[in-house]
C-alpha cells in the first residue's frame, strides 16, 4: 500500500507539472519575445517584418514553436503578435517599432475557419497600418490555406497605402484544390504536365490571372511535403504534392522569381511541416542569409 500511495503521489505530481508546462507553453506561444536576439555572423539582419499566416483551423501552435526556434538560432525575433477578431478589429502584444533584428509578426485569426478572401480582407488594413508606421517592405510566410492567402494577398490590386512584398514563403499550399480548408475523404490530385495541371480549379485560375498583374517581381519559396513518394497519389496527408507544386505554373508567365523544395518522409506530413528542421533551414536560407 505504501508503494502504491507513493506511486500515486508521483503520478499526480507529474500530471500537475505537465499541465503547468502546457499552460506556460500555450501562453508563451501567443506572446512577443522581448529579450534581445543573439545575432549571428551568418545572418543578414534588417528591419523588414516577416508576417506569418496560419491556415484553416490554425492557431498559435501553427508557427509559435517555429518562431521560438528562429529566436534561439539567432535568425529572427518575434516582436509582435496580432489577434484579428471576426469583425476585423485586432489586439496586439509586442512592439510596432521594428529594429534590425529580422522582426516577425505572428497573425492569429480568432475565426480560424474563415476562407481565403476573408483572410485577405482582414490582412489589408493591417498592412495599411504597417505602412502608416513607416514599414515600406514586408515578407510573408503562410502554411496550408494561409499559403494561398499569402499569394492571394499579393494578387489583389495593391495600393500605395500598403507595403511592398519582397519575399513569400508558402508551406503546403493547396493551390489547385477545390476545398481549401477542410480535409476531404479523398485527396484531390490533378496530374501535372509540362504546361501545368491537367485540370485547374477556380483558385488556381484566379491566382494565375492576377499574379501576372503585380507590377513588380516577388521572390517565392514554395515548400511542399510528400509522405508517400512511391504511392499513386503523392501527398502530405492533406494536400496533393501536385497541388502544392501548381504554384510554379501559376507564376510561370510572370516576372516573379520562383524556388521550390519537396520534403519527403514522415516529418513532411501536412501538420508537421512547420515543426520540420529542414523547413526551418530553407526559410532561414531564403529570408535571412546574405547570399539570398
Amino acid at each position: 500500500m505504501y508503494f502504491f500511495n507513493q506511486f500515486f503521489v508521483i503520478a499526480i505530481l507529474i500530471l500537475f507539472g505537465g499541465l503547468i508546462w502546457a499552460a506556460l507553453d500555450f501562453w508563451r506561444l501567443g506572446k512577443a519575445i522581448t529579450r534581445p536576439i543573439s545575432q549571428q555572423s551568418a545572418i543578414t539582419y534588417t528591419g523588414i517584418p516577416t508576417i506569418f499566416i496560419h491556415g484553416y483551423r490554425g492557431n498559435r501552435y501553427s508557427f509559435g514553436r517555429m518562431l521560438h526556434r528562429f529566436y534561439k538560432l539567432g535568425a529572427a525575433q518575434k516582436t509582435l503578435v496580432i489577434k484579428i477578431a471576426a469583425d476585423g478589429t485586432w489586439k496586439t502584444n509586442g512592439n510596432w517599432v521594428f529594429e534590425q533584428n529580422n522582426p516577425c509578426i505572428q497573425v492569429l485569426f480568432c475565426k480560424n475557419t474563415a476562407d481565403v478572401s476573408q483572410q485577405v480582407q482582414w490582412l489589408t488594413p493591417l498592412m495599411a497600418a504597417l505602412k502608416a508606421k513607416g514599414v515600406t517592405t514586408v515578407n510573408l510566410v503562410g502554411h496550408s490555406m494561409g499559403a494561398v492567402t499569402a499569394v492571394a494577398y499579393c494578387a489583389q490590386a495593391l495600393t500605395a497605402s500598403q507595403p511592398k512584398i519582397a519575399k513569400v514563403v508558402t508551406i503546403a499550399g493547396p493551390f489547385n484544390d477545390l476545398e481549401l480548408g477542410k480535409d476531404t475523404a479523398e485527396i484531390l490530385s490533378y496530374p501535372l504536365t509540362k504546361d501545368g495541371p491537367q485540370r485547374t480549379t477556380p483558385i488556381y485560375e484566379y491566382l494565375q490571372q492576377h499574379m501576372a498583374q503585380v507590377p513588380y517581381p516577388i521572390k517565392f519559396l514554395n515548400l511542399v511535403g510528400n509522405i508517400l513518394p512511391n504511392s499513386r497519389v503523392q501527398h502530405d496527408g492533406s494536400v496533393a504534392t501536385s497541388s502544392g507544386l501548381s504554384l510554379k505554373y501559376i507564376l510561370m508567365q510572370t516576372p516573379h522569381i520562383y524556388h521550390q523544395a519537396v520534403l519527403r518522409g514522415a516529418n513532411a506530413a501536412h501538420s508537421l511541416l512547420h515543426e520540420n528542421s529542414l523547413v526551418d533551414w530553407n526559410i532561414i536560407e531564403f529570408l535571412w542569409r546574405p547570399s539570398k
